[in-house]
C-alpha cells in the first residue's frame, strides 16, 4: 500500500488545452444521429493509466485527469483524497468507464470512474468516488451555442438572460400547467422603471382591480443573512419609498434582482422587506398571509440560491468550459479511424449540487416560496438552473426532464398526507432567524393544501387523521446541532413547538382506523390574522386511554401493572434536555394492526384532566398481556395544551 504520496491538490488551474494525455484523448462525443443508441446502463470498458501515480503525475499535464481529481475532491473533500492514495496499490491497473445514453439534447454523458480488482474494489468504493465527472458540450443544437459552453473565460450569470428569456418563452408557450388559475396583484409592487434604467425604483401600491398583463411581476427569494438587515420599509421610510428607492441603498442581491427585472423587459419586482411595513404588525400579519397569492402569481420568481445573505447578490462567476483535443470514433473502430476534434468540457451538476446543498435551501422561508411559485430561475454557484411545474434545466443542458421539486397542484391526488408529512420533515430542518416565524413562514402552503384538501388546519397538523399528525417525533436525522427546545407560544401537541428536525411516524395513506381515540373539540385563539399571528390559546379536548407507566432513563418504559415488561419499547423525548418525572401517563394514539403508539404527557392541572406532551413512545410487537391491559383501559377525557 502507498500511503505517503498524497494526490495532486485540488484546483480549478488546468494544464493547456493540447496537453491531454493518450487515454482521455480517445474520449468518444457522439456527433451525428445516427451514431445515436440508448446504452441503458450497459457499461463499456477503457484501459486507462496503469497506477494510481502515473494517474497522479498526468494530473499535471492532462486538463481531463485534473478535472477528474477536482470533481472527485469537490464532491468528497481533501481528506478522501488521502483515502485513496492509502487504499490503491501502485501496481493495480485503473480503467476508465464510459456509459452512453440518449438525451433530450443530444448529449453523450460521460461518467468517468476507476475501478480495482478485489479485495480493494470491495473495501473501497472508488467509482462511487470518482463519478460524476464532466459534460461533453452538445453538438449543434441551441444549447451549444450558449455562453456557458462557447466561452473560454470565466463569465458572470448576468451575460446568461438570454437563457431565461428561451425558458420563458417556452413556459408560456407551451406549459399548461404553469399558467395560474386566477390573478390578484400583490398590495405592493417595486416599479423597477424602464429597461434601460433610466429612473431609479420606487414603491407602488397598484390601484385595483388589475389585469395580469398590467401588473406582471417577479417575486425574489433570498436569504436574509444573519450579518444584518436588508433595506426595509419601514413606517418613517414608507412615503419616501413611495417616490424613490435608490439603487444605492439596495443590497446587492437586491441591486442584482431589480436588474434581472429590468433585463426581461418586466416592469414590477415584489420583494418581502421592501413590500411590506416591516415594523407594522399588523401589516406584517395580513401580508405574510398572502404568500400563497404573492408567489403562486409572479410571473417568475428569481431565486438568490448561492448566496448566504445580501452581500452574496444573485450574479455568481461561472468558471469557463475547459477546449481540449481528442480523437473521436464510432464505439468499436480501431484507432486508425480516429479523427480529432475539439470539444468542451464542463463539470458535471446534479439538482443536489445546484439547489439542495444551496445556502438558499436551508431557509425555512424558501420552502413554501419554491413550491408555491409557477416558475423560478436559480442563480446557483456555476450556473442557471430552471424550474418550473412542467420542467427542471440546467444552463448547460446536461439536466432536463421533468420537475421533481415544483408542485402542480393537481399532484395532491389520493395521497395529499404524504405531501404535507414530507413538507414537515423538509421545513423542520430548515433554518429560522426569528424563531417565532415558525407559523407564518408556513402559512401559504398551509392555505394551498387546505383549500385543496378541504381539511381544517391545527398548528402545523390537520384535523384528519389526528392520531396521524400527533405521532410525530424528534428525528435523529438533519440537523443535529439544533436546540430542540420549545419555541414559546406554540402548543406542546404541534411539532412546530420544536426547534429543530422532526418526522412523523404513522403513515397518513397507510393510516390505521382507531375506535380509542376521539377528538371532542378544538380552540385556537390568534392575537390577530390566523397562522401569522401570536397564538393566544390553543387546546385540544380529546376522548382516549390514559394509562399511567414508568420511565427510567430516556429509553425503557414500561406500564403499571405489567411487571418489568418493557420489550419492544422505543421512547422519543421531545427534547434530549428534557426532565421528566419517573411516573408519567402515556395517552393511546393508535393500536390496531400494527405497533401501539403513545404520546407521553405530564399532567399540569390535575384537577381538569389538562397535558403537556412531553414525547411519543412506541411499542412493537403490542404482546397478549399489555394487550388486554390497552383494552381494559377506561376511556378518559382530556385536554392537551
Amino acid at each position: 500500500m502507498e500511503t505517503s504520496q498524497p494526490l495532486i491538490s485540488y484546483s480549478y488551474d488546468l494544464p493547456p488545452p493540447k496537453a491531454t494525455c493518450r487515454y482521455c484523448s480517445l474520449l468518444e462525443p457522439i456527433e451525428r444521429e445516427s451514431e445515436l443508441c440508448d446504452f441503458g446502463h450497459e457499461w463499456f470498458r477503457f484501459d486507462h493509466h496503469f497506477s494510481l501515480s502515473a494517474f497522479q503525475q498526468s494530473c499535471l499535464t492532462c486538463p481531463v485527469c485534473k478535472l477528474r481529481l477536482n470533481q472527485f475532491v469537490s464532491h468528497n473533500g481533501e481528506g478522501a483524497a488521502h483515502d485513496l492514495s492509502d487504499h490503491t496499490s501502485d501496481d493495480q491497473q485503473l480503467s476508465r468507464q464510459v456509459s452512453g445514453k440518449r438525451t433530450g439534447y443530444r448529449l453523450l454523458d460521460n461518467i468517468f470512474g476507476f475501478t480495482c480488482p478485489s479485495p480493494i474494489y470491495v473495501s473501497f468504493d472508488l467509482v462511487q468516488y470518482l463519478r460524476p465527472s464532466f459534460v461533453f458540450s452538445p453538438i449543434a443544437d441551441t444549447v451549444s451555442q450558449r455562453l456557458i459552453w462557447k466561452n473560454c473565460r470565466a463569465f458572470s450569470t448576468a451575460e446568461s438572460l438570454g437563457v431565461v428569456s428561451q425558458w420563458l418563452d417556452e413556459c408560456e408557450s407551451a406549459h399548461e400547467l404553469c399558467r395560474p388559475n386566477s390573478f390578484c396583484v400583490p398590495t405592493r409592487l417595486i416599479d423597477v422603471g424602464p429597461s434601460n434604467g433610466s429612473t431609479e425604483p420606487r414603491l407602488l401600491e397598484p390601484n385595483k382591480p388589475c389585469s395580469m398583463e398590467s401588473f406582471n411581476y417577479t417575486a425574489l427569494s433570498h436569504c436574509w443573512g444573519r450579518a444584518g438587515q436588508p433595506s426595509r420599509t419601514t413606517l418613517s421610510t414608507f412615503s419616501g419609498h413611495l417616490d424613490c428607492i435608490p439603487m444605492s441603498s439596495l443590497t446587492k442581491t437586491y441591486q442584482d434582482a431589480v436588474s434581472i427585472t429590468r433585463g426581461l423587459k418586466i416592469r414590477f419586482l415584489w420583494i418581502d422587506s421592501l413590500c411590506i411595513i416591516q415594523d407594522d404588525e399588523k401589516d406584517w400579519q395580513h401580508e405574510s398571509s398572502l404568500m400563497e397569492s404573492i408567489y403562486a402569481n409572479s410571473f417568475l420568481t428569481i431565486a438568490a440560491t448561492a448566496s448566504a445573505d445580501g452581500s452574496g447578490g444573485c450574479f455568481q462567476t461561472v468558471r469557463p468550459s475547459i477546449p481540449v483535443e481528442v480523437k473521436s470514433s464510432i464505439f468499436g473502430q480501431d484507432d486508425s479511424n480516429r479523427q480529432t476534434h475539439q470539444v468542451y468540457l464542463r463539470p458535471q451538476t446534479t439538482h443536489e449540487d445546484l439547489i439542495s446543498k444551496s445556502p438558499l435551501f436551508r431557509r425555512a422561508w424558501t420552502l413554501q416560496e419554491t413550491v408555491l411559485s409557477r416558475r423560478t430561475v436559480h442563480f446557483t454557484h456555476n450556473q442557471l438552473y430552471w424550474q418550473c411545474r412542467t420542467l427542471s434545466a440546467s444552463e448547460d443542458g446536461s439536466i432536463y426532464r421533468g420537475s421533481e421539486h415544483t408542485l402542480p397542484v393537481s399532484t395532491f391526488g389520493a395521497a395529499p398526507g404524504e405531501i404535507w408529512k414530507n413538507w414537515v420533515e423538509d421545513y423542520s430542518n430548515r433554518e429560522l432567524s426569528n424563531r417565532a416565524d415558525k407559523l407564518a413562514a408556513l402559512a401559504g402552503l398551509t392555505k394551498l393544501y387546505a383549500k385543496e384538501t378541504g381539511e381544517i388546519p391545527l398548528v402545523g397538523i390537520w384535523e384528519s387523521q389526528l392520531h396521524v399528525w400527533l405521532s410525530w417525533y424528534r428525528s435523529e436525522h438533519g440537523d443535529q446541532t439544533r436546540s430542540f427546545e420549545r419555541i414559546a407560544g406554540i402548543p406542546s401537541w404541534s411539532w412546530a413547538s420544536l426547534d429543530g428536525p422532526v418526522s412523523i411516524f404513522e403513515t397518513p395513506a397507510l393510516s390505521r382506523e382507531v375506535s380509542d381515540f376521539e377528538l371532542i373539540s378544538t380552540s385556537l385563539q390568534w392575537s390577530g390574522e390566523p397562522l401569522t399571528s401570536t397564538l393566544v390559546d390553543a387546546r385540544l379536548v380529546l376522548r382516549a386511554k390514559l394509562l399511567q407507566a414508568e420511565i427510567e432513563g430516556t429509553g425503557i418504559l414500561y406500564l403499571q401493572g405489567t411487571g418489568d415488561n418493557y420489550l419492544g419499547w422505543i421512547v422519543y423525548l421531545d427534547s434530549p434536555s428534557c426532565q421528566v418525572p419517573r411516573k408519567i401517563s402515556c395517552l393511546l394514539l393508535s393500536t390496531r394492526g400494527g405497533p401501539a403508539t403513545f404520546l407521553l404527557v405530564l399532567s399540569v392541572e390535575p384537577d381538569c384532566n389538562v397535558f403537556r406532551r412531553v414525547g411519543l413512545a412506541i411499542l412493537h410487537p403490542v404482546d397478549e398481556f399489555i394487550s388486554i391491559e390497552l383494552q381494559n383501559a377506561t376511556m378518559e377525557v382530556v385536554t392537551l395544551i
